[in-house]
């Protein structure tokens, strides 16, 4: 069982900025023949504004919205939260960016494993805070 399990994490994001929060399992748990989908819904809704895959694609030009699994032997499996400041481009590729949370969202979040063999288990939960962007993202340039 993952050190994850029914844990409880709470995300602070704001608008128009990168986000990304990992979420720790125990030492070698085994990502194999398992999906993951989190989910994040306003306060007192049961409609997601946005469920982020395990599978979803990378995306190109920008990174995409996604969950990013990351095994290690020896130490802490990770599944990584991304979302970007900027939409995600290519095909399949998830455009969801943290602008697009409604000014002063508060809302919940969940993670969903799903085995192969269809068991379906809550791993994490919590809070979502939205901390309003004071301008959209103005970079429009590439750094070198």
């Amino acid at each position: 069982m993952p050190v994850a399990s029914r844990t409880f994490v709470n995300f602070e994001i704001l608008q128009n900025a990168d986000f990304e929060q990992s979420i720790n399992f125990s030492t070698d748990y085994d990502f194999d023949g398992k999906d993951y989908e989190l989910v994040i819904a306003a306060d007192y809704s049961s409609n997601a504004i946005v469920t982020l895959k395990s599978d979803d694609p990378q995306g190109s030009t920008n990174g995409a919205a996604r969950l990013v699994l990351i095994e290690s032997s020896g130490n802490a499996s990770v599944l990584s939260v991304r979302i970007p400041a900027v939409a995600g481009t290519g095909s399949g590729a998830n455009t969801f960016k943290t602008g697009d949370f409604a000014d002063d969202f508060e809302g919940v979040w969940e993670l969903l494993e799903r085995s192969s063999s269809g068991d379906v288990i809550r791993q994490a939960e919590g809070d979502v805070i939205v901390r309003n962007g004071l301008f959209p993202t103005l970079f429009t340039y590439d750094i070198d």
